[in-house]
């Protein structure tokens, strides 16, 4: 009888046992969400930048309002707001300065929108943990023109040296 209920408890438990994606390759994670209404959808690329992964999630311009949990703010220009999902495949902390990021508008490098950013609960700077990953929303406040190169902050390679890189991104047809 015991021999009987152990091999029903063995049985049992190889047939919890699946063979399904996730078993064969148990280091690929897939992360589907939704972008905010009206941002266009960029291509699913990391671009290595020193010790960062950086992808372009999406890309939204001509937001005309925001509402944040302590404001609203309506700005003298449209906004643009570019969100990017961050990687640190290095063995320490880095830090991501938001607050260096530009957008070329009509060649001319435009700052964060500090104000949006603090209305928005964006962090002007994130320590990014040893192999993290996080995601920033950059807003933007570009005068008459339609914005598509992104200039990062000064990102440090593996022996400290800094590089500033400038990521493309597109705008659906009818933006900015």
């Amino acid at each position: 009888m015991r021999r009987a209920l152990g091999a029903l408890g063995l049985l049992w438990l190889l047939s919890a046992c699946s063979s399904d994606g996730a078993a064969q390759n148990p280091g690929l994670v897939t992360i589907q969400e939704s972008a905010l209404p009206g941002s266009f959808v960029q291509d699913s690329v990391d671009t290595q930048v020193g010790v960062l992964r950086v992808r372009v999630l999406t890309a939204k311009c001509g937001i005309e309002t925001i509402v944040g949990t302590h404001a609203e703010y309506t700005p003298k220009h449209p906004l643009c707001v570019v969100r990017l999902r961050l990687t640190n495949d290095s063995s320490a902390f880095v830090t991501f300065d938001a607050d260096l990021a530009q957008v070329l508008d009509i060649s001319v490098p435009l700052g964060v929108a500090k104000d949006v950013m603090n209305i928005k609960r964006q962090a002007h700077s994130v320590q990014i943990s040893s192999h993290g990953t996080v995601e920033q929303d950059l807003w933007f406040e570009p005068v008459n023109s339609r914005p598509e190169i992104l200039r990062l902050p000064p990102i440090p390679d593996a022996s400290g040296h800094l590089i500033r890189e400038s990521l493309r991104f597109q705008l659906s047809p009818g933006q900015g």
